[in-house]
């Protein structure tokens, strides 16, 4: 059986002692194990319609991890979607973050973009017949519609950061918005009209009737508001290549190369079905040209299908030459915006960049004017780069971390991302909740060690702890004699590797150096930074003293042992001990505070 050390033992005692009610870091509290808190207006389910009664918890699946901006809740619901049936879902109010809804919203955009390509093109090329699949597409397009408004109606909307799920406020807010615009995108004039009328010329009128759908690519827009890092962009190139689109289509309409009762009629091969797309990258081509205000003809040749010239034809030369300058004008504003909004994205990906250049700049003239030897300097530029390449900071600090507006459970939750796995195995650490390993993590900082650099000095009293996030580092052995260290095997720790932490708790001088044998990334916690920790966590303190005591035991054992000498320690001596090291943990914060004050 193996043989477990003193204290591994002490650990586990502790673990069958532990009150019930605490958690370890297994038992990760509400936030981390999958609930977001956020205020709810409005009844939840089976709850009352006062907006008093109407708080629920939140199931993390059913909220945007973006949406920071949603507060406070109080009684949970935590059923899961994928569990619930579809007729049920569509009964109960849902969650505007909800998973089903923002698939159905996602196939919604896809859809409105297909309207967006085929209604122009209808218009334009009067000539064009839908295939059957594409009939059936637009018949199932308007029952999809038709249940969309009907689903807005059951949507919950968030208002100033908070969340209403009131039917009522939920159905007036979509009537007054965008209920009108919905219903125009969707109720089907054209069938109503076609089925009255049988003339060629007014089923080309009918087609017309299908315009108030494209007001559906507002929803689009809406859509596109939620990712808010790409909707300025986004937002400028819908608009450009819908125009591009619709321009095409309108030149189309203006030549109408296929009307019979015209001199300007081209033959049936312009006409034919199979031509229509052809047709369509003309007219692209030169719809793009007039938005740019070049033309490549010359290098591509003129059109072969469409007609450009307008002798002959006065009737339709006032509206080419209108359409084509206003395309112009418009144009010239629209690739105006899109490089205003892709220097803002550009910049806004350089800023850091920029950020770090300055930084570096202000190091270089301090180095030179302060007359820092060529080889010092090039070590500080080495820092720098290693800093840039690998951790792409251009401040010394986490902005997550250091945002003073953020709140401090969403910061702990970070810290716990950013640095649990590291400070977890660390025996001090391992038996800890969640929000007190929280706090922890948020006071670590790191510090980069280039190879050679000494991380501390045998002989300093030691203030902190120091973790091996990367790198490499030696343990020298000054500890022992001068002619006993070249023959010693070295100590090297790697990632995850810890060393300082008995720093933590007694005011030691440190017994070896540490040297760092290749770029190292270490995270540090501070003594003061434990003390705050300590001086609130008084359960913790006696853990901590009651750990050291075990290692500094099992030290000793191990020594005896290996000198040959039967060393024992009693209960009641470790008692004795872990009540003096009480005792001068207590002195010592008392004198570090009074100290800092």
């Amino acid at each position: 059986m193996r043989q477990r050390s003193l204290s591994q033992r002490l650990s586990l005692d502790q673990l069958k002692h532990r009150p019930k009610n605490s958690r370890v870091a297994s038992e990760s509290f509400v936030s981390s194990g999958g609930v977001f808190k956020g205020q709810i207006v409005g009844p939840g389910k089976d709850t009352a319609t006062d907006d008093s009664a109407s708080n629920v918890y939140l199931n993390h699946d059913d909220i945007n991890k973006r949406a920071i901006q949603i507060f406070h809740t109080e009684g949970a619901e935590r059923g899961s979607l994928s569990k619930r049936s579809i007729t049920k879902w569509l009964l109960q109010m849902i969650h505007p973050y909800d998973r089903f809804r923002r698939s159905f919203d996602f196939a919604t955009v896809v859809f409105v973009l297909i309207l967006v390509f085929f209604i122009p093109l209808e218009i334009g090329f009067d000539w064009f017949e839908a295939l059957k699949w594409q009939k059936i597409l637009f018949a199932a397009l308007d029952f999809w519609f038709a249940l969309d408004i009907a689903l807005n109606f059951r949507t919950g909307y968030i208002h100033h950061g908070t969340i209403v799920m009131d039917p009522n406020k939920v159905a007036s807010n979509y009537f007054y918005t965008w209920f009108s615009v919905d219903v125009l995108g969707t109720f089907p004039f054209e069938q109503l009209i076609s089925a009255q009328v049988t003339s060629r010329k007014s089923l080309k009128l009918v087609k017309y009737f299908k315009i108030p759908k494209l007001l559906r690519i507002s929803r689009v827009m809406k859509y596109m508001r939620n990712h808010k890092h790409v909707y300025d962009f986004s937002k400028v190139l819908i608009l450009i290549f819908t125009l591009l689109h619709v321009g095409a289509c309108v030149w189309v309409l203006i030549l109408d190369p296929c009307d019979e009762t015209k001199n300007n009629y081209s033959d049936s091969r312009v006409c034919a079905q199979d031509n229509v797309y052809r047709v369509y990258s003309e007219a692209l081509h030169i719809s793009a040209s007039m938005l740019l205000g070049v033309a490549n003809f010359h290098i591509v040749g003129k059109p072969e299908l469409l007609s450009l010239h307008v002798e002959g034809r006065p009737e339709d030369s006032t509206k080419m030459y209108l359409v084509s300058t206003l395309f112009m004008i418009v144009g010239l504003f629209l690739i105006a915006l899109l490089m205003s909004e892709a220097n803002v994205y550009v910049m806004g990906k350089m800023q850091g960049s920029a950020a770090f250049q300055r930084k570096t700049d202000r190091v270089n003239h301090e180095m030179e004017y302060y007359g820092v030897p060529d080889d010092l300097q090039v070590q500080v530029r080495a820092f720098y780069d290693y800093v840039w390449i690998h951790q792409k900071q251009y401040d010394d600090k986490i902005a997550l971390l250091s945002d003073q507006q953020m709140s401090t459970d969403l910061q702990r939750k970070l810290a716990l991302h950013l640095f649990k796995d590291v400070v977890s195995h660390i025996s001090f650490f391992s038996e800890i909740d969640d929000l007190l390993l929280g706090e922890i993590c948020m006071s670590l900082r790191t510090r980069i060690f280039l190879p050679h650099d000494m991380i501390l000095f045998k002989g300093d009293v030691g203030k902190e702890l120091f973790i091996i996030a990367k790198g490499v580092v030696e343990v020298l052995r000054d500890d022992l004699p001068a002619n006993r260290r070249h023959n010693a095997p070295p100590i090297l720790l790697r990632n995850g590797s810890f060393f300082g932490e008995i720093a933590l708790v007694m005011e030691v001088r440190r017994t070896c150096s540490v040297q760092a044998r290749t770029v190292c990334e270490v995270n540090i916690l501070q003594q003061s930074a434990f003390d705050a920790v300590l001086r609130g966590n008084p359960h913790f303190a006696r853990r901590m003293n009651e750990l050291v005591v075990a290692r500094q035991l099992d030290s000793c054992l191990a020594r005896s042992h290996h000198q040959g000498v039967d060393f024992q320690v009693s209960q009641h001596d470790l008692n004795r001990a872990v009540a003096a090291m009480e005792k001068n943990m207590k002195e010592g914060l008392d004198r570090r505070q009074n100290t800092e004050s």
